[in-house]
């Protein structure tokens, strides 16, 4: 079975068109609510609370020649990515 791994990071992701320095700005006084229904009785009633599940820490030792080595072929291309390229290997 073959498994497609997708990856964006803030360099790839695209310029959306929202007005983030507008958004802060506004009181909730200013926010138009009345497309978003109240949630009544019945729906707290059945409400779940549902916490993600912990994510569990890897660490692995890699000898210093194969960092460098890996780092060459810029298969490291910074820190938050490491563990991932060693892991499954990034494109060239």
């Amino acid at each position: 079975m073959k498994v497609k791994t997708t990856q964006t990071t803030s360099r790839t992701r695209s310029k959306g068109a929202t007005d983030f320095k507008r958004l802060r700005a506004l009181r909730d006084s200013e926010i138009d609510f009345s497309d978003i229904p109240k949630p009544g009785k019945s729906f707290w009633a059945t409400a779940k609370l549902t916490l993600p599940e912990p994510k569990d820490r890897l660490t692995i030792r890699v000898d210093h020649d194969v960092v460098q080595w890996l780092k060459k072929r810029q298969r490291l291309p910074n820190p938050h990515q490491r563990h991932p390229a060693l892991l499954h290997g990034s494109p060239n």
